[in-house]
């Protein structure tokens, strides 16, 4: 019920902004309108207060001529829906890098005095900054259109992205673990080019094949981290976003660790090249 421009904010040196501008159906009925106009300011509200470098800066939210408008940062770039459909699946260290900063934006949302769940987070929302960019803030994510403030037991509206949402949160149930399972769905999408909404036939409903198996390219401990990830029930996932960040950060320390010089391994590199040069009479 909204459409985003690229627009320019003449008022501060021509700066380029993306413009949220709340936008009914023509055929919305008054309730539909006024409940749209309710997500509207709790998504400007929610903005306004968040503050994290994969959140792309609030400016403003204002109206003008009878509509709603939420001016933010505009991130330049494609988002990794786009990149996959482009290049296909991604690298595994890129997926355990990109995996551990959206871990940490969920465990600041997770983590505030008034916990968000953001409930759609999916690669068409994950914007990929121009290669210049910092590589700790390479990526962006946008729409906060159907985040809520968490409360534990409450059911809320059935709302989300088929395939990327769990089952709990089509029971109106959506929690940090639902996140998680969102987060795994996401990275299985982006590390295998599996796309959860237009499953294989033969695959029962929230379940994925194994990541490894679609792209052997991975390590079988990455398809176990994607696997606890996307469990079917929460208590089967991670914890918290921290616990997920802490085994994609335990993969990267023993799948890509360099071996140091004068260890085991190094010595036995520099014995094999000895034997090597023996047999070709040279000296080292």
């Amino acid at each position: 019920m909204s459409t985003v421009y690229l627009a320019v904010d003449t008022l501060l040196q021509d700066r380029p902004v993306a413009l949220k501008e709340l936008r009914p159906a023509p055929d919305a009925t008054l309730e539909d309108v006024r409940e749209a106009e309710a997500w509207f300011a709790r998504e400007s509200a929610l903005l306004s207060v968040l503050h994290h470098p994969l959140i792309p800066s609030f400016y403003s939210v204002f109206r003008e001529e009878g509509h709603s408008y939420i001016a933010q940062e505009y991130v330049p770039g494609a988002n990794l829906e786009e990149l996959i459909g482009r290049e296909g699946p991604i690298e595994e260290q890129t997926g355990v890098e990109w995996g551990i900063a959206l871990c940490d934006l969920l465990d600041y949302l997770h983590g505030r005095p008034d916990p968000v769940v953001f409930r759609d987070l999916k690669p068409a929302n994950v914007l990929i900054r121009p290669s210049g960019a910092d590589p700790e803030c390479r990526l962006a994510v946008v729409d906060f259109g159907i985040a809520r403030r968490f409360q534990s037991d409450t059911v809320g509206t059935v709302i989300g992205t088929p395939g990327y949402a769990p089952p709990e949160q089509y029971q109106g149930l959506a929690t940090p673990q639902s996140d998680i399972y969102a987060l795994g769905v996401t990275l299985h999408r982006a590390l295998t080019g599996y796309d959860p909404e237009h499953p294989r036939p033969d695959q029962p409903l929230f379940s994925f094949p194994a990541a490894d198996e679609l792209n052997p390219n991975l390590s079988s401990r990455m398809a176990e981290v994607l696997a606890r990830a996307v469990a079917l029930a929460p208590a089967d996932r991670f914890a918290s976003a921290a616990e997920f960040r802490a085994a994609l950060q335990g993969l990267s320390a023993r799948r890509f660790r360099a071996t140091p010089f004068g260890s085991r391994s190094a010595s036995s590199g520099r014995r094999a090249l000895a034997v090597m040069a023996a047999k070709l009479k040279l000296k080292i």
